[in-house]
């Protein structure tokens, strides 16, 4: 008996390390996203409803993990307004993965203050994703995409009724690694 349950563990370990190395659809769409690796910094603004626009500089610091099966992003935002300089107001971790079973690239993002997503991150085009945030009433999307001069551009829109869409973030970072 003891044999037998030896060959089983033997034979599931071998199973399990023959699929690892075996090639995966997670690393085809994950290496769609390459593009975004490396360090960046820049400025930006955001600006809610009828209020004044708030200027920020931005990093961006965008790893590989596990070989490329996911991205470690961590993002810190500080604010260039009058009297609130250096202040961080925007501190944000998230992990991009490609989930098997769905199909897609999900988008696990925590901020420094407790709130969370999980969405779909898209790829629109060539160097182009794209993820949207569920909230109440209204949609809110991101659209990130890499120019010729290497700069990251994003936009952030909300809309609500999911046809009219008003900007209410922009931001340029350049690739400083």
């Amino acid at each position: 008996m003891k044999k037998a349950g030896s060959i089983f563990w033997i034979l599931a370990l071998a199973t399990s390390l023959s699929a690892q190395n075996s090639p995966q659809p997670s690393m085809d769409a994950m290496k769609k996203l390459d593009f975004l690796v490396g360090e960046w910094k820049g400025e930006g603004w955001i600006a809610f409803g009828s209020a004044q626009r708030r200027t920020f500089t931005q990093s961006e610091t965008i790893q590989p993990k596990l070989g490329g099966l996911l991205l470690q992003i961590e993002g810190l935002g500080k604010s260039k307004d009058p009297g609130k300089e250096g202040t961080i107001i925007h501190n944000a971790f998230a992990i991009v993965s490609y989930d098997d079973k769905a199909k897609q690239i999900r988008w696990h993002a925590y901020t420094a203050d407790g709130r969370y997503v999980d969405t779909e991150l898209k790829p629109l085009q060539e160097k182009t994703v794209q993820w949207s945030i569920p909230t109440p009433g209204q949609n809110i999307r991101f659209t990130m995409n890499l120019n010729e001069k290497d700069q990251w551009l994003e936009t952030g829109e909300f809309s609500p009724d999911g046809n009219k869409w008003m900007k209410f973030f922009e931001m340029k970072l350049q690739r400083v690694k």
